[in-house]
């Protein structure tokens, strides 16, 4: 690749639009040897690969210059410009390719003449992100589709001659149906109410959380994924504490907003559920598992693994034995090589990770005997979730992977119909509100495994984000 792109920047090193923006790169370079002259021809073939080796490194410190260049010129307009301003800069260097800054300008055309795409990719995402994450901090959510989809509102026809404006053109466009730019549409929709019809929309939560811990992707898309998970969460914890507080409350709950789909009936039964005395909510039966297998083999401790989920199940003939019988299946046969030695916090959080992948990594055969399958068909949205969330409550450090397998879910289906997705509609609904209830008791075990922080005065900080 770099070879390719070292004959790029020598073949396109006279270019009218790069000699324009240039004020002579390599110049250091220039010596006999690179003139195609009969004496460098005749240089031994040992030379000629130092020269491509010298031209491949002054490449790539051209790319991390430019890159720098660019990012640091967005980073810190961000920092002082209006938002339109912000937006119109954008545009002009990277949509209209009228550059306004003689600097700014060197360091773009020395990425497209050089042809190095990767770079200009990152560099892309990267100023995206950094004026997302301003326009967050000045709650200009509005500002967001206006900058994302720009790029994609510019000209599909290109009759330019200009090898520059081409290859720019030809970039914008692998950019637009690239991954990176369909997360930044995704984002950019969650603001935006002609997506309301669109299901997964209301479950961005997960989503943005998902991204939020994912190592792969830069600090600066991690960020804007964490603020905007943050800001759901919170507005949604806030409503919903407001209306089951008024929800035993006569005729009060009828008249308040109820944030989740699911009815008054299904909402009394989780509270019933949850909310228990203290000595019997789940937080401390979670407690007196692990005390009681402590310096338990492995083998054994999976066997007591297996009745404590399995207490949520009960001994009905399909939502109980059926379900404790697949549980068994899976969770027996884990790391049997350390059957034998006391199982530790690492072997825990492998188990649970299993489980939990298990569990929430239904397949598509509505008819089938997953445990998903069995409890969504017959309703009982409820025990599933209880599942999920004892396994959380033993293994907090699980809640991030629980995170990635609902966020895989929920993108797994989004293309699909609200009748066909009810099913997992239901679920989401009931997990959400679980969690939120759990979080709320038991803040220090939940909250501060899921990447956001924990609040001691939940309600306060509530009541800043909706206000």
């Amino acid at each position: 690749m770099k070879s390719t792109q070292a004959q790029d920047y020598s073949s396109s090193i006279s270019h009218s639009h790069y000699n324009k923006a240039h004020s002579g790169f390599f110049n250091s370079s220039k010596s006999a040897r690179y003139s195609p002259t009969k004496s460098s021809a005749a240089k031994e073939p040992f030379a000629n690969q130092m020269d491509v080796e010298s031209c491949e490194a002054n490449i790539e410190q051209v790319a991390q210059r430019s890159q720098g260049i660019i990012l640091d010129y967005f980073t810190q307009q961000a920092k002082s410009l209006p938002s339109e301003r912000i937006i119109e800069e954008f545009m002009n260097l990277f949509i209209d390719d009228i550059p306004f800054n003689k600097t700014l300008e060197q360091a773009f055309y020395d990425l497209i003449v050089i042809n190095l795409q990767e770079q200009f990719r990152q560099v892309l995402v990267q100023c995206y992100y950094t004026l997302i994450k301003e326009f967050l901090r000045r709650n200009e959510y509005e500002k967001i589709p206006t900058l994302v989809e720009k790029l994609a509102q510019s000209s599909l026809q290109n009759r330019s001659l200009s090898m520059v404006k081409r290859r720019l053109h030809e970039w914008r466009k692998c950019f637009l149906a690239s991954p990176d730019y369909q997360k930044l549409l995704f984002l950019a929709n969650w603001y935006t109410r002609r997506y309301e019809d669109t299901w997964s929309r209301r479950y961005a939560y997960y989503i943005f959380l998902d991204q939020s811990l994912n190592s792969g992707s830069s600090e600066l898309e991690r960020e804007c994924a964490r603020i905007l998970a943050r800001r759901i969460q919170k507005k949604y914890k806030f409503k919903l504490a407001i209306y089951l507080a008024h929800l035993d409350v006569p005729n009060a709950g009828r008249s308040s907003y109820n944030p989740t789909k699911l009815n008054r009936n299904s909402l009394h039964l989780i509270q019933k559920v949850l909310v228990k005395q203290k000595s019997f909510n789940y937080q401390s039966l979670a407690n007196i598992f692990l005390k009681q297998t402590q310096g338990l083999s492995f083998k054994e401790f999976k066997n007591s693994l297996l009745k404590y989920l399995g207490v949520a199940l009960g001994d009905e003939q399909v939502s109980g034995w059926v379900i404790k019988a697949k549980l068994a299946k899976q969770i027996e046969p884990l790391y049997t090589h350390h059957d034998d030695v006391p199982w530790d916090a690492g072997l825990l959080l492998r188990t649970c990770k299993r489980v939990l992948s298990y569990l929430l990594n239904p397949p598509d055969d509505p008819e089938a005997n997953h445990p998903f399958n069995v409890l969504t068909r017959r309703n009982h949205y409820l025990t599933l979730t209880i599942l999920v969330l004892k396994i959380l409550l033993i293994c907090p450090n699980s809640y991030q992977h629980m995170i990635t397998y609902v966020s895989a879910l929920i993108q797994r289906y989004q293309g699909e119909s609200v009748e066909k997705c009810q099913w997992l509609i239901n679920f989401l609904e009931t997990l959400t509100v679980v969690l939120t209830i759990a979080s709320a008791q038991n803040a220090d075990a939940l909250e501060g495994h899921s990447g956001l922080p924990c609040s001691e005065d939940r309600m306060a900080n509530d009541l800043v984000a909706v206000a």
